[in-house]
């Protein structure tokens, strides 16, 4: 179905006949026989899918997705795709996704809730190059329509901006659709509420086990994010002499000097740490029994807090 024949100076052509019936050559350039090979094998089974009516395998659709955009615009002349999958939403985000593995699983897990709301709204073929700034006004308005908070409105249009930007880095879009939009942080005053000494006792009390007892504290009396640096505290960052707890941030450590801070060791703190600490090794980490994925920390406070008697509004870590 397709051959791989060699010119006088030792590049590489894959001659092809199309689906419209005409034989053409796909330049490979300096590559080596494997390659040339591989990218035949590839480009074979594109022929068979069209021929068959079928979505191309699982391989070649991930072969196409890391595709120099060039190359891709040159299959889809020779009609071997429908569509540019260099230049379109769904596989460009796959891809992307593939490339970042400089980033946390947390993060990912973040980009995907906007991934899925991009694919929802705009397809997964739909090209970069179609999305205009109203678009990208009447997605955002969308997401309003789904309830969502505005908080969760912002944080997703910044990270569809670096979506779309990344697609200007590739050169597939000269301006950002996206980039008008209002993102980032936006804090809610009014949710603010100071939780009292008294309201933060009748919570602990209702806790089911010292280890609850010490998330809490921690989070109260010390400020820790929950449940990143809880659970990233281990037993050889208590320094009980110094009465100081350091603390590691996987939140902040990308900023300078922010990967770690000293927590002083507060009165309210101590009791609930020691309390960990004699039932403990005395080694590894801190909080041992909520460190699944299954433990759902927001939820178990929440009916921890309606047995105290408060409103979860008035006393949310």
């Amino acid at each position: 179905m397709a051959s791989i024949s060699r010119e006088s100076n030792g590049r590489k052509m894959i001659q092809v006949r199309c689906p419209d019936g005409k034989r053409r050559s796909i330049r490979r350039g300096k590559c080596t026989m494997k390659d040339a090979q591989l990218f035949r094998v590839r480009v074979e089974s594109l022929m068979s899918a069209k021929l068959t009516g079928r979505a191309p395998d699982d391989q070649t659709s991930r072969w196409l997705g890391n595709l120099p955009t060039k190359m891709a615009r040159t299959l889809l002349k020779c009609g071997l795709i429908d569509f540019n999958p260099t230049e379109a939403l769904g596989p460009f985000l796959d891809s992307y996704f593939r490339k970042r593995t400089d980033v946390k699983s947390s993060t990912v897990v973040v980009w995907s809730h906007t991934q899925r709301n991009l694919i929802e709204y705009f397809g997964e073929n739909r090209t970069f190059d179609s999305v205009t700034p109203g678009d990208a006004d009447d997605w955002r308005r969308s997401l309003t329509r789904q309830g969502l908070r505005e908080t969760t409105i912002r944080k997703r249009c910044q990270v569809a901006k670096q979506f779309f930007r990344a697609a200007c880095r590739a050169k597939l879009i000269e301006d950002n659709p996206f980039s008008d939009l209002q993102s980032g942080h936006a804090a809610n005053r009014q949710r603010d509420y100071f939780i009292t000494h008294q309201e933060a006792e009748r919570v602990i009390a209702g806790c089911p086990d010292d280890e609850w007892r010490l998330l809490f504290a921690l989070s109260r009396w010390g400020g820790l994010r929950c449940p990143s640096e809880h659970l990233a505290l281990e037993w050889t960052h208590v320094d009980w002499d110094a009465a100081t707890i350091r603390i590691q941030s996987p939140k902040t450590q990308h900023h300078d000097n922010g990967e770690e801070r000293l927590l002083p060791l507060f009165p309210e703190l101590r009791p609930h740490l020691e309390a960990v600490y004699h039932e403990s090794s005395g080694e590894g980490p801190i909080i041992t029994r909520y460190r699944s994925a299954n433990s759902n920390l927001r939820s178990q406070l929440l009916r921890i807090i309606k047995r105290a008697g408060l409103a979860p509004a008035q006393a949310t870590i």
